[in-house]
């Protein structure tokens, strides 16, 4: 973390414990009102970080009236600020803490220290889309849908329609076996190499083995016209054609991808193998990087990179259609519900029967849905990237978050499309973010402000005597998530 950033989280929560416990109104709208590094997004951006650290825990009993009296000053601070009114409806989720409650889905059974780093993961990926447009989401795009979502403003444009699984399965075909069986060659004559790729008339891909070219005929399964020939001659048909460079195929299926990408298309959770990642590696690798890196074992970093950015922005994608409900208006909310419902109707027995079990869990409605994709991605990234404690995937992924803060706040990057996250560092050696992250926690435990009013808390309000050993003791191990 920046060494000014830090520092100023430092000072930042003792400052609002201070004017909350106060109740010194003025002081507080102007520590709202500052800007830090010159953006005032950035200083609200802290504050939020800061909340989520100190509010975001588990309270034993002996401590409730504490953190209570601590939590009501804060609620009395935000009734008195003026600033966007999203951000300070999800200042008063982060204090309250009762929000994004979906650990009982995620790991399907109660597991404090799971549920409390999903929690922080939710509320601060919420709290870098309210602020900083440059991250690339708006929360307010959802007004517009109507019987479909648009996709727009996403990371991870998946398509999986007939038309994109039937390429590409074809194309992952002869990529893995006729470009590597020793077939695709020169057969004499005018058999010349070909890929062995055709589409029928209705659209439809098929393949032929050995040399690639047609020695007999058959049915269509999509329309049921002739495809095939004889002779080494395909049928001559409107619309029947013949492919024969990969470019070709790719440019199909770049098309196909195109023109339905501009919506979001319902799909099973994904893994490598996915076909609907195949468009991505065309689109974003290159045909020439693709075919290059196609045969490269583990001994390369070039795919975990790929993919683990890939899954990370197919991640956000899910999580923000997660969070948008959290902080609207109870009006807004039942009209967003009721978009979701008929956009992701789960009694339609298609639906049901497709998408009614994913990511090892039951699945009933909307809600579920993107919470399946958003456990399949977070378990697949805890497994890439070889972390074995559970939680230390949410903590990787708050440092992600606070990283892309930084590059939009120092660089002025945007992360719209299919910009990356990840450079080969955070992905080759994960543990170093969460070692980095460490040191700032060493710099960032209680300080005397914090500490203050706790003691008054003691002297003034009926709690136990040993609240101010467990306080220290348990907000050094709590701020082990500070991003």
């Amino acid at each position: 973390m920046d060494p000014e950033l830090r520092a100023s989280f430092v000072k930042l929560r003792d400052e609002l414990d201070d004017v909350s416990y106060k109740k010194e109104f003025n002081k507080a709208r102007e520590i709202f009102d500052r800007a830090q590094g010159g953006e005032k997004r950035v200083q609200l951006y802290m504050i939020g970080v800061a909340l989520i650290n100190k509010f975001v825990n588990a309270v034993k009993q002996t401590d409730a009236a504490v953190v209570q009296n601590l939590k009501n000053s804060y609620i009395s601070m935000f009734d008195q600020l003026a600033v966007n009114p999203q951000y300070v409806e999800l200042l008063r989720i982060i204090v309250n803490d009762t929000s994004f409650s979906y650990s009982t889905f995620m790991v399907g059974e109660q597991d404090p220290q799971y549920e409390i780093r999903l929690r922080k993961t939710f509320l601060q990926f919420l709290l870098v889309c309210i602020l900083f447009e440059d991250f690339g989401y708006n929360m307010d795009a959802w007004k517009d849908w109507e019987n479909e979502i648009s996709s727009s403003q996403f990371k991870c444009k998946v398509v999986n329609t007939e038309a994109i699984n039937n390429s590409c399965s074809v194309s992952e075909n002869i990529i893995t076996e006729r470009l590597a069986d020793g077939s695709y060659q020169d057969y004499g004559g005018n058999l010349t190499k070909n890929l062995g790729i055709y589409r029928c008339s209705c659209g439809h891909i098929y393949s032929i083995g050995n040399c690639g070219y047609a020695v007999m005929k058959s049915t269509c399964p999509k329309c049921g016209g002739v495809i095939g020939g004889e002779g080494h001659q395909f049928m001559a048909r409107e619309g029947h054609m013949h492919i024969k460079t990969l470019p070709e195929m790719f440019q199909i299926i770049t098309d196909e991808y195109m023109k339905n990408s501009h919506r979001y298309n319902l799909h099973t959770v994904v893994n490598h193998t996915s076909l609907e990642f195949f468009p991505f590696k065309i689109l974003e690798v290159g045909i020439d990087t693709f075919m290059e890196k196609r045969k490269l074992k583990g001994n390369s970093p070039f795919w975990q990179i790929f993919f683990c950015n890939l899954f990370l922005r197919h991640l956000f994608d899910h999580m923000l259609l997660t969070i948008i409900p959290e902080t609207l208006t109870a009006a807004n909310k039942e009209t967003y519900d009721a978009k979701m419902q008929s956009i992701v109707d789960f009694k339609n027995p298609n639906i049901k029967e497709l998408y009614g079990k994913m990511s090892g869990k039951e699945v009933h409605n909307y809600m579920e849905y993107f919470l399946a994709h958003v456990k399949n991605d977070i378990e697949i990234l805890k497994s890439e990237l070889h972390f074995e404690n559970p939680v230390e995937i949410f903590d990787w992924l708050r440092a992600t978050m606070t990283v892309a803060v930084e590059k939009i706040h120092k660089e002025k990057k945007t992360f719209t499309g299919k910009t990356s996250f990840l450079t080969e560092t955070d992905v080759t050696d994960p543990q170093a973010l969460l070692i980095e992250q460490n040191k700032n926690i060493e710099k960032m435990v209680c300080t005397d402000v914090s500490t203050k009013f706790v003691v008054k808390s003691m002297f003034f309000r009926k709690v136990e005597g040993n609240l101010l050993y467990t306080f220290m003791h348990s907000f050094k191990e709590e701020t082990n998530s500070i991003y």
